[in-house]
């Protein structure tokens, strides 16, 4: 029996350094927390980022953490 892997949507805030507010916006897809975090540092981010998935703040990612 054919098994699909379920994905959810997470949104990737990136902000300002000089205003603090929210520049960029993007959508991952992605099957749990973990790879989320993963593909949202792969995309190398130059400043401060947050992961949320729906209401809950996934991680807070700084440009330092960039392909970790």
């Amino acid at each position: 029996m054919f098994c699909e892997e379920s994905v959810a949507t997470y949104r990737l805030y990136c902000f300002s350094d000089l205003t603090g507010r929210v520049t960029a916006a993007e959508e991952i897809e992605a099957p749990s927390d973990e790879e989320a975090i993963v593909a949202s540092r792969a995309l190398g981010m130059t400043v401060k980022c947050e992961l949320w998935h729906r209401d809950r703040l996934m991680a807070v990612l700084e440009p330092d953490d960039v392909g970790q």
